[in-house]
């Protein structure tokens, strides 16, 4: 048997899955979404990602102790270990 997945390809789904997977108020998730409160913020956001990646592909951030750190392409195992333990705050 398929799984049946819900998409969230609207207002209505998205505070359906936010009320069924996170326990939110279903109308209150809907209430927000409509009203736009968050778009500036979400647009700010957009264009802080795409002004970290600058197209490279594939692109990675990595959290950690710090600043987030970002890098494109593949690279080489030694400097994702580098990467990794700046991000840990391990750096020796």
């Amino acid at each position: 048997m398929p799984c049946m997945r819900k998409v969230p390809t609207s207002a209505k789904i998205l505070a359906e899955l936010a009320s069924e997977k996170l326990a939110l108020s279903k109308e209150e998730v809907l209430e927000y979404l409509e009203s736009q409160q968050g778009e500036q913020a979400v647009l700010e956001l957009v264009r802080a990602g795409q002004d970290i990646v600058q197209g490279g592909v594939p692109f990675f951030i990595v959290r950690g102790a710090g600043q987030p750190l970002g890098f494109s392409g593949a690279q080489p195992s030694e400097q994702l270990l580098q990467i990794l333990k700046k991000a840990s705050g391990d750096e020796d």
